[in-house]
């Protein structure tokens, strides 16, 4: 466990079943669950990879913590040493749907997903 402050923590779970990677990640704030993610390996030629990625966000409302946000990722196509285009790396290239959130962690900026505008935007400028 990781003490970020007196009121919250960080939990880290490392398995040396996966290659000694994490598995599990719990935020814990004000003695709340925040976040909590799970990670599964598979092994390919001695090395782990990621396989299933599942993300879950509480909140605190009406005096009950509830789940607020659910995500899970399966990763299927694994490809080893082998070049990838530019625009894989784009946005384009993601199913992203609209109003998906994205923190940007080093400026503390809240940014929306705009189908329309097929971009992330300043919180501010999002309209459903």
């Amino acid at each position: 466990m990781l003490n970020l402050s007196e009121t919250t923590q960080r939990v880290l779970v490392f398995d040396g079943a996966s290659g000694f990677n994490i598995t599990s990640f719990t935020y814990v704030k004000e003695g709340r669950v925040k976040q909590h993610e799970i990670v599964e390996y598979k092994k390919r030629e001695e090395i782990f990879f990621p396989q299933n990625i599942s993300l879950k966000h509480f909140q605190k409302r009406d005096d009950k913590v509830r789940l607020d946000f659910y995500r899970s990722f399966d990763l299927r196509d694994l490809v080893i040493n082998s070049p990838i285009e530019e625009s894989s790396f784009t946005l384009a290239a993601y199913v992203v749907p609209h109003g998906t959130r994205m923190l940007d962690e080093i400026t503390d900026e809240l940014s929306v997903f705009d189908e329309r505008k097929k971009k992330f935007v300043p919180i501010s400028e999002f309209t459903y």
